[in-house]
């Protein structure tokens, strides 16, 4: 089994604002903006309190969001500025699909992701509150990478061609609004469609950022069971710390594999099961985020 950390959603390089953690631990994962993409921020139902997601970003951005380095005015109640919600999760079908193309499916194309293997979904998170009715960034909150969502492959399409794409909407009528269905996709193109999957609330254990002597969000403290450089796809900086061990790493890192069966041990594989069951698999708030 392979368990893949898969980044997602705003971050520096596509977008510029962190997602949402709310004063109740709720997460909610701001979708980057996409020209090209069908999907509209305008249609996001996610709300809190009574606050739709649309007037909570309109104040926490101050109407603006950057894409491809470019500033550009952004209210997102009332403009249908394009967004890609990815991965999507599918009410009708209870199912949750990600879509990968291009270098990222090539890597995952190269590791034999499929059937069977995890998805933990993580990005960039930074702690909210409403002060004086409005909504902004906690002042004294910490930009972290946090593990939001995660997703058990149940399925996978290839839709490299059109006929592929054309199948995909035949066999899934549920697939008619993923943006990875519209035909400009690089190839490869695949999507992945969840057997069961789920959307997390905030904890401490899902948290990967290293907190206690704080380096930034790419620095991450994990169980020590997970110093397996040889095992991991793209991570190699492991320095073992007592218990835990802190992985560091450059650059946007979209995906790291790590490959169960090139575990040093069974006690470690024993002990990766263990934290993803308990941290992560058996701590669903809803079925389908």
């Amino acid at each position: 089994m392979k368990i893949i950390f898969s980044r997602k959603g705003f971050d520096s390089s596509a977008g510029g604002s962190p997602s949402l953690i709310f004063p109740d631990r709720t997460l909610f994962s701001i979708p980057i903006p996409s020209s090209k993409d069908d999907y509209c921020y305008s249609e996001l139902s996610f709300q809190y309190q009574g606050d739709s997601i649309q007037s909570i970003l309109n104040e926490i951005t101050g109407k603006r969001i950057r894409h491809n380095k470019q500033r550009t005015d952004c209210d997102f109640s009332l403009t249908q500025q394009r967004c890609h919600y990815d991965p999507m999760p599918i009410h009708q079908a209870n199912r949750l699909v990600l879509g990968q193309a291009g270098n990222a499916e090539i890597h995952l194309q190269n590791q034999r992701v499929g059937i069977g293997d995890i998805f933990l979904f993580y990005g960039w998170f930074r702690q909210v509150e409403k002060k004086d009715g409005r909504w902004q960034y906690l002042p004294s909150s910490r930009d972290i990478h946090l593990i939001w969502s995660w997703m058990t492959i149940g399925e996978t399409f290839d839709l490299g061609t059109q006929s592929q794409r054309e199948q995909a909407k035949a066999n899934y009528q549920f697939l008619h609004r993923h943006p990875h269905l519209a035909d400009w996709r690089e190839a490869p193109n695949r999507i992945y469609i969840s057997k069961e999957g789920g959307l997390l609330s905030y904890s401490t254990s899902r948290c990967l950022t290293e907190c206690m002597e704080y380096r930034g969000r790419s620095t991450w403290r994990l169980p020590a069971c997970f110093n397996q450089p040889q095992a991991f796809t793209f991570l190699k900086n492991f320095i073992l710390d007592g218990d835990d061990v802190i992985i560091s790493y450059q650059g946007y890192g979209q995906e790291f594999v790590l490959d169960l069966h090139m575990v040093s041990s069974e006690n470690d594989k024993t002990k990766i099961l263990a934290y993803m069951n308990q941290n992560i698999l058996g701590g669903s708030e809803q079925s389908v985020p």
